[in-house]
């Protein structure tokens, strides 16, 4: 009986399951048909991988931080490993992205903060557009200008500060 259940039900499994290895064959990571890691794997012995994951890109470097086979966050950073933002996924929705960039490679000083919602297109193409709250700031820490987007718009009302924190300007969108 187990056996004839092997047979029938192992192949639909493994067909539902995704692989993709990355970071120079050092990590597998596996996702399910809804494209939802559900596993990291250490390539040389096998173990789930909890830690950093670093990743060449076109436009430097990308620092992965997995734990408990999830991506809690993506540092991207230049070729001089100076951090240029940060992404971390929304912890209310599953196609949401919480970007934060950064002013002298210092994660204490924010210099925008906003959020980007990924679709998939027709194509089957991913599609990130600007969502939800924008702020951007002053290096000393001071907001600047504060609003929303939809559908990469800037929508509703967007509030423009100086370096002492007095409105200097709104704009109805």
């Amino acid at each position: 009986m187990k056996f004839l259940f092997l047979i029938t039900f192992l192949p639909l499994y493994l067909f539902c399951q995704k692989k993709d290895t990355i970071d120079h064959d050092k990590l597998s990571l596996y996702f399910n048909d809804n494209g939802k890691l559900y596993k990291v794997i250490k390539r040389s012995d096998g173990s789930i991988f909890n830690g950093w994951g670093k990743f060449e890109s076109y436009e430097g470097y990308e620092y992965r931080y997995y734990k408990n086979n999830k991506l809690l966050y993506v540092d991207f950073r230049d070729f001089q490993n100076q951090i240029i933002k940060r992404e971390i996924a929304c912890k209310y929705s599953d196609n949401c992205l919480e970007e934060f960039e950064y002013y002298d490679n210092n994660t204490a000083l924010i210099k925008k903060k906003y959020f980007i919602c990924v679709e998939i297109d027709d194509d089957g193409e991913i599609v990130e557009k600007k969502c939800k709250n924008y702020f951007e700031y002053y290096k000393n820490g001071q907001l600047k200008i504060m609003g929303q987007y939809e559908n990469n718009q800037e929508k509703e009302l967007w509030i423009y500060l100086n370096e002492n924190g007095k409105i200097i300007n709104k704009i109805n969108k």
